[in-house]
């Protein structure tokens, strides 16, 4: 933070990183609270949107505009009806047919959306073309949030908003040589970090509730387990995706050829599935032995989904 002159952009980073190392520390099974789900779609959210339109006053970020009006009223409207779902959920009404039919609509309106993402759009605007990517997933998301999980997702992506506000200015002071190399280490270190952050804090593998078919009531009525195993994974890849798109928008910012800081975070995943090779148990509890396999199929899978999702933000992001 050397080159981060400004004292509010490393308060915010501080503040981010305290307020992320808290979500650890919730409890594991989450309480239902959806009234939290909507208060952060109607208020959180638009706020964000708002402050960006005026921090981030950019001539390229004004193509963003009317996308994220339309983002926004997606998301307002996709929150409203889930809490009215929600709502006559716990009443014993039942999901109305008319809200599931609202709710499939304006998932699919969202994901659409990213068709109309400007793709070659200048380097300067890459924080407006970060947040509409994340914008358009939110529709997708707020069905499947039952408490604090879309908080988590926000407060992500401000992390990554300021690490590429930080990136931009190292870059315009005039960084190369051996500061370049560190930076790019560190990039593919914080890219790692953040993947694994985001797929566990969560609580998307250890917490009963995200595998709890309730929290599914908002788009489906009849028990599906292959769909609803379908839509749980996409809950869990989501904010992993976001994270990815993120960093692309970071490499760009940088002016480095992303697949460096994607390698970068492949070949520390593969260190760190060496690590838990040697930490593999074949004898004692059966629980031991299992965690210890698990963590060690867990951290080889991540080199695999590194690749996967860089393709997918690189067709997202800025090319």
């Amino acid at each position: 933070f050397g080159y981060a002159k400004s004292p509010l952009m490393v308060i915010g980073w501080w503040g981010l990183c305290g307020s992320m190392s808290l979500f650890t520390l919730l409890p594991v099974e989450m309480v239902k609270r959806q009234w939290l789900v909507t208060a952060t779609c109607c208020g959180l959210v638009p706020a964000i949107a708002a402050a960006s339109c005026w921090l981030l006053n950019h001539p390229k970020g004004k193509n963003y505009t009317k996308l994220t009006c339309a983002q926004l009223v997606l998301i307002i409207s996709q929150s409203l009806v889930c809490h009215h779902s929600f709502t006559q959920i716990q009443g014993g009404a039942g999901l109305p047919a008319v809200n599931q039919a609202a709710s499939w609509t304006l998932l699919i309106l969202g994901l659409l959306t990213t068709l109309f993402i400007p793709k070659k759009a200048d380097e300067q605007a890459p924080p407006q073309h970060f947040q509409a990517v994340l914008f358009s997933f939110l529709p997708t998301l707020i069905p499947l949030c039952v408490s604090y999980e879309l908080l988590l997702g926000i407060a992500l992506t401000l992390f990554l908003v300021v690490r590429l506000a930080v990136t931009g200015t190292q870059c315009d002071a005039g960084t190369r040589g051996v500061n370049t190399i560190v930076r790019e280490i560190w990039i593919g270190a914080l890219f790692l970090f953040c993947m694994t952050f985001s797929f566990y804090a969560t609580g998307n593998l250890a917490s009963i509730s995200s595998f709890d078919p309730d929290s599914l009531l908002k788009l489906l009525v009849v028990f599906n387990p292959f769909k609803m195993g379908i839509l749980l994974l996409v809950k869990v890849f989501l904010p992993m995706l976001v994270v990815s798109a993120g960093f692309y928008s970071i490499s760009v910012v940088s002016k480095e050829p992303p697949w460096r800081s994607f390698l970068i975070a492949f070949a520390l995943s593969d260190i760190m599935a060496l690590q838990f090779f040697f930490w593999v148990q074949d004898v004692g509890a059966w629980k031991d032995i299992g965690m210890s396999l698990s963590r060690f199929l867990i951290a080889n899978l991540t080199g695999i989904v590194v690749l996967l999702f860089s393709s997918v933000a690189q067709s997202l992001s800025l090319r």
